[in-house]
């Protein structure tokens, strides 16, 4: 076998390995478009009877399964007289690969392991057995998904599966003394030789668990025989002896899974499954985040103008931008409003795009459904999109019931199927609808309407939609599809494509702004921010009314600097959507731009009465808090973020914001760390580089502002940041100069389209003080001052102008008035800033009289 071969109707490219049963090799599907994995049979197993029923066996049993954690089986045939298989095509490493490459958090190693224990418990529940569970065989895709591979040595059990089905597998696998399994994973009925069951399975996993988390197996020996050995008669170490940071409740999961008799370990793999889940959503081991980049607007200590306002702005954003539809999710003024969630449509035949198709066709579902004042649908941010689990779905987001659904495409036809599920398992209604792909909103349609039924619901009769007959309906649905990935500027990039391409209507337009939004959101270009704004009034020009149009325009005024206005339009748009959670925090946002506290924190909790079980309104409330100097309640607020969504970058981010403004700066560091050594981004660079700031460790922090400005040139902030380590780290040259030029070229363009903002005025005053133009400085100063006369950034660093123009009076007022309306004192006494002014008697007696109110 060569490249440029074929095996059947697949092109071959290239070999990616061999096993013991055969060989496997990338290909090409011609008819379809995409890369495959074909595993043909070895060539000395060719003639051999029991070999090549072993190989279909493989193939029935995983093509029986249907589940993001397991290998998706495509085709079936023969080449040459040899069988042949093509499955999903997994780019990422296998599980050995994945562990040994570099230390994993250990919540993020039982994340993987509740991944493989879902995937193995759907194929139990289906009376199929793996038999052959190993590192080997569990690959980690590159966004972090998890895929078993190799069902050969599955075992249909007998009381799952026809008489006829079993004849084969009987022969093979239920002979009398006969190992198949790889040793080392082996259950000890297994070494034996005798009959298993799903039991056996969670044997191997148990050893696979524990050697992810000591680095070494639980039996092992000189030779084989002395593994079976150990196998058959020794018990395994206790993991807390080897590692006491190993919780205890996950060691006696793992210990369970090792019993020797299967009647000790889990009566079902599902019950393991949701045993592992509980212990992962528990761990203080939290793993690794970072808050979102956003559009700077506070700058506590050169830390909220990207963090702090990036939970405010970018966080809030993430909560909107993707989601195309007019009718969000949330709880009706009651709070008795039901949670549903409406999973993504998988693309059951391959079709390029058809994941994206299906994903928007999800929104276009939840529009329908949300526009029931007695229903909230969740946002698709608070579903896990990768889990076709029920249980963990409603464990996670707190959902009522569940729409899930597929669709199969076949030329210019469309086949739409879904399935509407209680909480508890229960199915409520099911069905199927057909079209064609011209059609494949009035086909959402159906299916919303149906699931509604069967909800019991009575969403607004006309269809949620303008888009025009004239748009591609799949290629708008694929747009939102790509929207709902707002962290992936490519994908976003890509939804702007289309969008552009579909042209005038008022929903095309609304999706347009907020994916130019998104844009903005990731590279901190004002250009895209200008674009918005314009999509924005096209759509409120071509339906002012509509919902997703009003929420749109609510975020423009936002952008535009205009709380009033944007409370106005997020008010529209609440009350003919009360259940918008959406809207609900974009009014919070805007009551507190307006600097009406109360208002705004009652709008906050409100959203949090609306979505309970999602991390972002409590995040959301967190940044508030934060705001207001309320340091202790923040952090309780984003510590229920972070257990309600362990891994989100965001939440834990903020974390470390919070021990920043307490002066806890290692744990600051450590938070962003980790984050960087996950995704580096401008926020996180750049929170890393305040923190060592504030240590004096400027070239450190320098370095980490240059990263920062790599990734969002056109941040004005990180240059201004930038330019003021160079200056104290006295080594930055004429890098200290061009660093703050390039801050104020950004800052006054920034200003032309939102002049009203204080934060662009006073950091742009700084950077016109540290280069030399102290009458400038002091004029925007001044601007700053009259556009927010008592908060506590602006006060902090309007005296910060003030001292580098000599008036140390001023300065010192200003400065108590900042501490006494809530700026980190914790910051100021580390701000090298006033390490001279420090050294002045009226700088004690300033902080003496603070200290004593």
């Amino acid at each position: 076998m060569k490249t440029g071969d074929r095996i059947g109707r697949f092109e071959v490219l290239g070999v990616l390995g061999a096993g013991g049963m055969g060989s496997l090799w990338r290909a090409r599907d011609p008819k379809l478009g995409r890369e495959v994995a074909i595993k043909l049979v070895a060539e000395r197993f060719s003639d051999s009877r029991e070999h090549q029923l072993r190989f279909e066996q493989e193939a029935r049993a995983a093509s029986a399964l249907n589940h993001p954690n397991i290998i998706t089986i495509y085709d079936v045939g023969e080449h040459d007289g040899f069988p042949y298989i093509a499955m999903e095509l997994i780019e990422g490493q296998n599980l050995r690969d994945f562990v040994a490459e570099r230390p994993r958090s250990m919540r993020r190693l039982v994340e993987v392991a509740c991944q493989v224990a879902d995937g193995l418990a759907a194929a139990h529940e289906q009376g199929i057995v793996h038999r052959d569970l190993k590192p080997e065989n569990v690959m980690v895709t590159r966004r972090g998904f998890v895929k078993i591979l190799d069902f050969g040595l599955a075992k249909l059990m007998p009381s799952r599966v026809s008489f006829d089905e079993t004849t084969a597998e009987y022969q093979l696998a239920t002979q009398a003394g006969m190992v198949v399994g790889t040793i080392g994973y082996m259950s000890p009925e297994q070494a034996r030789g005798l009959t298993v069951d799903s039991r056996s399975d969670q044997f191997s996993f148990g050893t696979m668990l524990f050697e992810m988390l000591a680095g070494q197996r639980p039996f092992a020996g000189g030779t084989n025989l002395d593994t079976l050995s150990a196998i058959l008669e020794r018990q395994p170490d206790d993991l807390v002896r080897l590692d006491p940071k190993i919780p205890r409740a996950l060691a006696d999961v793992v210990q369970r899974c090792l019993a020797k008799d299967p009647d000790d370990r889990f009566a079902s793999t599902r019950e393991l499954a949701q045993a592992l889940a509980l212990i992962r959503d528990t761990m203080t081991d939290l793993g690794t985040a970072t808050p979102a980049a956003a559009r700077p607007r506070r700058r506590i200590g050169r830390t909220r103008a990207l963090a702090l306002l990036a939970a405010a702005a970018a966080v809030l954003a993430v909560a909107w931008f993707w989601l195309g539809r007019s009718r969000p999710a949330g709880v009706g003024p009651s709070g008795a409003a039901r949670r549903v969630a409406v999973l993504p449509f998988r693309d059951l035949t391959g079709t390029p795009k058809g994941n994206l198709i299906g994903e928007g066709f999800a929104e276009t579902v939840s529009a329908r459904l949300g526009s029931d004042r007695e229903v909230a649908v969740l946002p698709a941010a608070a579903i896990d999109e990768t889990s076709d689990d029920l249980g963990a779905v409603v464990r996670r987001t707190g959902a009522q019931a569940v729409v899930r659904g597929s669709l199969q495409f076949e030329g210019d036809l469309v086949r739409a199927t879904f399935a509407v599920i209680e909480a508890d398992g229960v199915q409520l209604a099911a069905g199927r609808v057909e079209g064609s792909t011209a059609g494949l909103l009035d086909l959402e349609d159906e299916v919303a309407r149906r699931a509604a039924a069967a909800l019991g619901l009575s969403p607004a009769a006309t269809p949620t939609r303008d888009v025009t007959s004239e748009v591609s309906a799949d290629r708008f649905l694929e747009a939102l599809g790509y929207l709902r990935r707002y962290e992936d500027e490519a994908s976003v990039d890509a939804a702007i494509k289309i969008l552009e391409e579909l042209g005038g209507s008022a929903r095309v337009q609304a999706a347009l702004a907020r994916a130019y939004l998104a844009k903005r959101s990731l590279t901190g270009d004002r250009v895209w921010a200008e674009r918005a704004i314009a999509a924005g009034r096209r759509a409120a020009a071509l339906d002012p009314a509509l919902g997703s149009v009003r929420e749109t325009r609510g975020r423009i005024e936002l952008l535009l600097d205009q709380p009033a206005k944007a409370a106005a339009e997020f008010r529209l748009a609440l009350a003919a959507e009360p259940n918008s959670v959406e809207a609900q925090l974009g009014l919070a946002s805007a009551l507190e731009r307006q600097g009406l506290a109360p208002e705004a924190e009652a709008a906050y909790r409100r959203a949090i009465e609306i979505q309970p079980a999602w991390w972002s309104t409590y995040s959301h409330l967190g940044v508030f808090q934060l705001r207001r100097g309320s340091f202790a309640a923040a952090l309780e607020s984003f510590r229920a973020a972070v257990r309600l969504s362990p891994e989100n970058t965001r939440a834990i981010g903020n974390l470390g914001i919070v021990y920043q403004q307490l002066g806890r700066y290692d744990e600051a560091i450590t938070e962003y760390r980790r984050s960087i050594a996950i995704r580096p981004t401008a926020s996180a660079l750049s929170n890393l580089g305040t923190s060592l700031f504030f240590l004096a460790r400027y070239d450190e922090a320098a370095k980490a502002y240059e990263r920062a400005t790599s990734l969002q040139p056109k941040n004005a902030v990180l240059w201004l940041n930038l330019g003021d380590a160079l200056r104290l780290s006295g080594r930055g040259g004429e890098r200290t100069g061009a660093a703050y030029r390039r801050a104020i070229d950004l800052l006054q363009a920034d200003l032309a389209l939102t002049p009203r903002d204080p934060d662009l005025r006073t950091s742009l005053a700084l950077a016109l003080a540290w280069t030399g133009q102290r009458a400038a400085a002091l004029k925007q100063a001044a601007a700053a001052l009259a556009l927010d006369p008592e908060g506590p950034d602006t006060l902090y660093h309007v005296a910060l102008v003030r001292l580098a123009g000599g008036d140390v009076d001023s300065a010192l007022d200003l400065f108590a008035r900042s501490i006494a309306r809530g700026y980190p004192v914790a910051e100021m006494d580390h701000d090298p800033e006033l390490a001279r002014l420090k050294l002045d008697h009226r700088y004690a007696k300033m902080r003496a009289s603070q200290a004593a109110q």
